[in-house]
């Protein structure tokens, strides 16, 4: 049975390519509403880093919607980068980030993002 509140997948991408702040890119695709919009670090003063794909649609269950929808929106990521001319690598989403390294570990991998975006 299908969830009626339906699911939100994630997905990032390291790229150089870039939205302006606040200004997404949205596509209603079979099966799921995407929205594609650039992560700054700084806030809206500072410089983009990464793609961010959300994917929110209704699956049987949650692994059904993690496979499914991931599918969906990391298929839009690459289409992004290459209109923008610009390099792509995807990541795995906050949540598997989080549960795959300690603390320090993402506190190191982040302090070198903000000095040296090109070691993210």
């Amino acid at each position: 049975m299908a969830n009626p509140d339906g699911y939100l997948v994630v997905v990032r991408a390291i790229s150089a390519a870039q939205l302006p702040y606040d200004d997404p890119l949205v596509a209603q695709l079979p099966g799921a509403h995407c929205v594609i919009k650039s992560e700054h670090a700084g806030g809206e003063d500072g410089w983009p880093v990464a793609l961010r794909g959300e994917a929110r649609g209704s699956a049987t269950d949650i692994n059904d919607a993690q496979r499914r929808l991931s599918e969906i929106v990391a298929g839009l990521l690459p289409l992004v980068a290459l209109a923008a001319n610009a390099a792509l690598t995807l990541t795995m989403s906050p949540a598997e980030s989080v549960r795959n390294m300690g603390s320090q570990e993402a506190s190191q991998i982040e302090r070198n993002c903000i000095s040296d975006f090109s070691n993210c």
